[in-house]
C-alpha cells in the first residue's frame, strides 16, 4: 500500500510536472467508481489537443511502467466527446507482465469520463468512472 500511495503522490507531482504543449487542454481527473478488479488509477491525466487530433495520458501505473505520460489515440464521436485508446505494456504483477489496452470517453462538456481496461490473456475486464477538471 505504500508503494502505491508513493506512486500517486508522484504522479501529482508529475502531473504539474509535466510540460504542456501549447494547444493542450489538461483534464485532472478523479475517480468516483472504479471496479475492485484493479488497473483502473484513482486519478488520471488526460492531455488532449484536439487541433491535432493527440493525446498523451497518465496516471499512477503509466508513471510506474513507463515513467511519463503515454501517446494515446484520439478521435471525436460527437462535439462533446472524445474517445481516447491507450495501452500500457509490461506491467509488473504477482501472475506475471501483463498488457493492458485502455477506452476512455471524455466529456469534455458535462467534465466527466468512463473508462474500462482490457487485461491481455483474460476475460475480466475493469471499468471506471469520475469527474474531471480543466488544469489548463
Amino acid at each position: 500500500m505504500k508503494h502505491v500511495l508513493g506512486v500517486l503522490l508522484a504522479v501529482a507531482g508529475l502531473a504539474a510536472a509535466t510540460p504542456i504543449r501549447a494547444a493542450e487542454t489538461v483534464y485532472d481527473c478523479t475517480a468516483s467508481f472504479n471496479t475492485t478488479r484493479g488497473f483502473i488509477a484513482p486519478r488520471i491525466v488526460f492531455f488532449v489537443d484536439a487541433q491535432r487530433g493527440t493525446v498523451r495520458v497518465l496516471d499512477g501505473i503509466i508513471q510506474a511502467v513507463n515513467g511519463g505520460p503515454v501517446e494515446g489515440s484520439l478521435k471525436a464521436r460527437s462535439e462533446k466527446v472524445h474517445r481516447i485508446d491507450w495501452r500500457v505494456s509490461n506491467v509488473a504483477t504477482e501472475a506475471g507482465a501483463l498488457n493492458i489496452t485502455y477506452r476512455a470517453n471524455l466529456n469534455h462538456a458535462a467534465q466527466t469520463y468512463t473508462m474500462e481496461a482490457r487485461i491481455g490473456g483474460y476475460d475480466n475486464d475493469a471499468r471506471g468512472q469520475g469527474s474531471c477538471k480543466v488544469a489548463r
